[in-house]
């Protein structure tokens, strides 16, 4: 885990614990995302932090289109995607939404 994945970890538990309204999103690219488990095991571990009556955070799974500089890279398979809505449900986040 780099120090930026820390930092994010952090401010995400301080939005939760101040109660504010958060929205998670995780771009999702075919071939790159090697650590998709490790990223819904993180995200569930930090939605346990909210209060039982708080409404489950949102959680976004974006599928990539590259263009510009990212041009051999294909864009994100409904079949990659679809894996990792899984893996989200697998690790407790009840409704990862899909964004195609």
């Amino acid at each position: 885990m780099c120090v930026n994945d820390y930092v994010v970890e952090e401010r995400i538990e301080e939005a939760i614990k101040s109660g504010v309204h958060l929205e998670i999103s995780v771009p999702v690219y075919s071939g790159k995302n090697n650590s998709i488990n490790r990223i819904a095991q993180k995200i569930a571990v930090l939605c346990l932090i909210q209060e039982p009556d708080a409404p489950e955070i949102p959680v976004h799974l974006l599928r990539i289109f590259p263009a510009n500089k990212w041009e051999g890279i294909p864009a994100t398979s409904r079949e990659t995607i679809e894996h990792s809505r899984q893996i989200f449900f697998s690790c407790g986040i009840e409704n990862p939404t899909i964004h195609i």
